[in-house]
This record gives C-alpha cells, structure tokens and sequence, in this order.
C-alpha cells in the first residue's frame, strides 16, 4: 500500500472507530433498559389490608432485666415472624405469684392502685391505656376514679374521633400564670391519631398535683421543667406504630407519689431533693427488621439527692402466711417487685408490678377476699407488615418535569449523545486537516 493510501485510511478508520464505540456504548445501556428492575426498586402502592400479625410467644426473664431477640434475613425479607422463641432464665416471679403475661391488642398500659373485694371490682385509682388497633386506628383511655367497676372520673379518645379528651378543673390557673402555678386535681388528658403512615396515642392521670416556678400554658409544659412538682397517684402510657416500617414502641410508667425540690436534670433524677414512693415500669419495642425487646422494673422508694438516686426495695420479695401462699389456706399473701415478660421475633412485652397483696387467698369461691395491686405497668408490642411505601409520581403527573432516562437505569442520554459527537467532530476535524496537507503538498 503507498504511502497516499495510508494516509488517506487513517481518518477513515477514526470515523469508523468513533461510531463503533459510540453504538457500542447505546446498545450495552440498551440491553440494561430492557433487563430486570433492580432489587430494592419500589414502583406503585403495596396493598392496604393488614397482614395478620405474628401471635406471641412467652418466655420468662428476670425483672429489670432487658430481653432482645433478633430474626434471620430471610424473616426480615419475607415478613415471616415465626421464629423461634429466646429463652431467658427464670425470676420475675416469687413462688406462690404468677403475673399475667401482656398480650393482643398492642398497648401501653397501668394503674396506680386496684382493690377488689372477693372478686368483685371495688375501687380503681388513676389506669390509663393507650393503644393501636390491628387495622391501624388508636384508641386512649384515662379512668382517675372508679368505684364498684363504675368510672367516676375519665377522658377517652379515639383516632376516629373524637381525638382528644381532657378533664383539669385548675386548666385556667396554669395558662393564666403562664405557668408559674400549676394545680392539677383529678387531672385526665388522652390524645389519639392515625394516618396512612404513623399511628399514636397517649394517656395521663393525676389524682393530685401541683408545680411552680415553670413556663408553658399546660401542665405538661410547665411542669417537666419546673423547680417544684409535688404528684399524687401519677400514671402515664404512650404507644406509636411507624405504618412505613412495621416498627412499634410502647411505654408505662405509675407513681403512688413523688416530689422534687431543685428541678430535674437531663436523665429525669432530680437535681436538689426529691423521692418517689411506689413506682413501676414498662417498655417494650420492635423495629423494622423485628428486632423485639422490652424492659421493666419497680422499687418501693426512691431518695434523689443532688442528681443521685437511692432505691429502697426492687427486687423480688415475698413475705406470705404460710409460706408458698397456698390458694385457701393463706392468710396473708404479700408480693413485692414480681414481674414477668415475653419476647420472640416481632413481638415483646412485658409486666411488672410494685405491690401485691392478698387476704384469704382462694378462700371465697375460688377468689380473694380482699386483692390490691399497686403501681401496676405492662406494654406489649408486634411488628405489623407496612401498609404503605412511597409511590412514584406519573409522568403525566403535574409538577417539575425530569429528563428523559433509560428504563429502570437512571442513566441519562446526555453523555452517550456528547461522546459520539465529540469522537465524530474530531474525525471530521483529522479528515480536514489531512486533506489540507495533501493540498498543500
């Protein structure tokens, strides 16, 4: 080949490479366009109806102590939660006490005192129950006095309406002092919501109570950060489900009595002189991947010095006549910081309870003759599948407009596009200059 023919292929061949390798490129992002939809890519609207959820599985576990039980992979993919239970060694319970396990529906619940008389309810003090409905709804419920089963004293709520309830005849004196002064008597108050993502309620009693030195326009807001607070039969419970996630959390707490002087610092202990009398506790969560796992304690007394705290009492304790507390032959059954819980994939919960006693223990038809629980806290948590996810907007959709992209890729047309018209310009520019020189020469 002369030394013209060469010269003459040299562009040609750019040309000819340019475009090969430009095709190329659209025709490898092509076959991506067509291929499968990556994993992960969310398109459309899951269906509404709720999935049934996972029953519950007991399994023991000392009071106080935190229980977490972790499911595989593949129950996390495929919203399978039947798997196994986790064990934990024994000892919320005394012998001669067994505590109702928490379960269906998901809740958040207490009471500060319960009495009855030979089976027959005789007096409630401050229960409150917050809590989410399988199908998604919520529901909060307040009772501050009860006699003979008959509430007195109460605020309810409903997600479906109405949403809110509150009962606080001193409601004035608080938000007219800016919350300076805040007395609370037969204090009631239960918020609940629900939408297409989220789903909450909460509940809060107070037979007495009063704060100073605060700011806010409600109790609530004046009194978490107030110098003084003195409260008398306090009980609250909170609960929330994340309907995007499946992710769920509830929360007890009950009070026979507690009084600060110093304010509290950011853990909630009191920062100068405070104490608490009869109090208990429950937590319980389970995330997304439902990872499930509750908390729970109670003590008799609390001394709070200077942000430390000195318990007096939390561990389990009986003292009965005669011992074990046989049914029907017992004359005095007390049962101090008894507790039991359960945890298993997608689900955890827990009860304890500060007080128990007991009179003639069975003695009357099978029943008590006189039964009283105080300072009583349980929550109970399920994972539910999601009801709702994220939907992707149609092009036809009102709203900013993108540009044009490769199915399911996210690759755009702009930079294939730039280089096959950069490699065909610098063909043609080589070609010119080539043809110059032959000119010239």
């Amino acid at each position: 080949m002369s030394k013209r023919t060469r010269s003459r292929a040299r562009p040609v061949a750019l040309v000819a490479l340019g475009v090969a390798l430009s095709m190329a490129m659209l025709q490898g992002i092509g076959y991506a366009a067509v291929g499968p939809k990556p994993s992960g890519q969310v398109s459309g609207t899951l269906s509404g109806a709720t999935s049934q959820l996972p029953s519950d599985q007991t399994s023991p576990a000392p009071s106080g102590t935190t229980t977490t039980q972790t499911q595989t992979d593949q129950a996390a993919t495929t919203g399978d939660v039947t798997g196994t239970t986790a064990t934990a060694p024994p000892g919320g319970d005394s012998p001669g006490h067994t505590t109702p396990s928490p379960g269906p529906p998901d809740h958040a619940s207490g009471s500060v005192a319960e009495v009855s008389l030979a089976g027959n309810d005789l007096v409630d003090v401050g229960e409150t129950n917050s809590q989410v409905n399988d199908d998604g709804s919520s529901n909060g419920d307040v009772t501050v006095l009860a006699i003979g089963g008959q509430e007195i004293i109460g605020a309810h709520s409903d997600s479906t309406g109405p949403q809110s309830a509150s009962s606080n005849p001193f409601g004035p004196l608080c938000s007219g002092s800016g919350g300076a002064v805040c007395l609370q008597l037969l204090f009631a108050d239960t918020n609940s919501s629900s939408s297409a993502t989220a789903a909450h309620s909460d509940a809060t009693s107070q037979v007495a109570g009063v704060c100073l030195g605060g700011s806010g326009t409600t109790p609530q807001e004046a009194c978490s950060g107030a110098p003084v607070t003195v409260g008398v039969a306090t009980t609250s419970s909170s609960i929330d489900r994340d309907k995007t996630t499946g992710a769920e959390s509830a929360t007890q707490t009950s009070d026979l009595a507690n009084a600060c002087v110093g304010g509290a610092n950011a853990d909630g202990v009191c920062s100068g002189v405070g104490a608490d009398a009869v109090h208990s506790e429950s937590s319980s969560s389970v995330n997304g991947n439902q990872q499930a796992q509750t908390t729970h304690s109670s003590y008799l007394a609390n001394v709070e010095l200077g942000g430390q705290s000195i318990v007096v009492i939390s561990d389990p304790t009986a003292i009965t006549i005669p011992p074990g507390c046989p049914p029907g032959t017992s004359l005095l059954c007390l049962f101090l910081n008894q507790s039991t819980e359960n945890v298993s994939t997608g689900v955890a919960g827990s009860r304890q309870e500060a007080i128990h006693i007991s009179v003639l223990a069975g003695a009357v038809g099978g029943q008590d003759l006189v039964l009283s629980h105080l300072g009583v806290a349980e929550s109970f948590v399920r994972f539910s599948p999601p009801t709702c996810c994220v939907v992707h907007h149609h092009p036809r959709a009102h709203g900013p407009r993108t540009p044009p992209q490769l199915a399911f890729t996210g690759f755009g047309m702009g930079l294939p596009l730039a280089v096959l018209v950069f490699l065909v310009g610098a063909a043609m520019t080589l070609l010119g200059l080539e043809r110059r020189r032959l000119a010239v020469a």
